[in-house]
C-alpha cells in the first residue's frame, strides 16, 4: 500500500511563497540536513548537560541557525521578536501537521524529529 501522507497542493504552496521558501520550508530543510543529536544544556542540569539522540533536534538550536543564516538575529544577538513568532507559528504547523514528530522530554522542553511523512514532500 503506498504511502499518501501529502496530496493536497494547498500544503505545496504552504511551503513556499512567492517562489521562496516559507519559514516552514526552511525549518524542514534544516532539520533535513542536521543530523540531530544536538548538545542541551542550563541551569537546571545538575550534570552541565547531555547530548540528545542522532535525529532528535533542539528547536532552540535550530532556530539560532536559521536566524543566523537568515537575517533574523537582532543588534543583541538574540533573535528579533518579528523572526521568533515568524519561526514558532511555523514550528507549531509543522507539528499540527504531523510534519514533525514531539520527542517526550523530562525536562520539558520541546525537542522533535521529523516524521517519516515528511520526506514525500518535493
Amino acid at each position: 500500500m503506498a504511502r499518501c501522507a501529502i496530496k493536497s497542493s494547498n500544503h505545496t504552496e504552504a511551503l513556499t511563497r512567492n517562489g521562496k521558501p516559507s519559514m516552514q520550508r526552511l525549518i524542514l530543510d534544516a532539520l533535513l540536513q542536521r543530523e540531530g543529536g544536538d548538545w542541551v544544556c542550563g541551569e537546571d542540569h545538575p550534570d552541565g548537560g547531555f547530548y540528545l539522540q542522532l535525529g532528535v533536534h533542539d528547536l532552540r538550536a535550530v532556530n539560532r541557525e536559521l536566524a543566523r543564516a537568515h537575517g533574523g538575529i537582532s543588534h543583541t544577538n538574540f533573535t528579533s521578536p518579528r523572526w521568533q513568532a515568524s519561526f514558532s507559528q511555523a514550528a507549531l504547523g509543522l507539528l499540527e501537521r504531523r510534519l514533525l514528530e514531539v520527542v517526550p522530554s523530562l525536562q520539558g522542553r520541546r525537542f522533535v524529529r521529523v516524521s517519516s511523512e515528511s520526506g514525500n514532500l518535493a
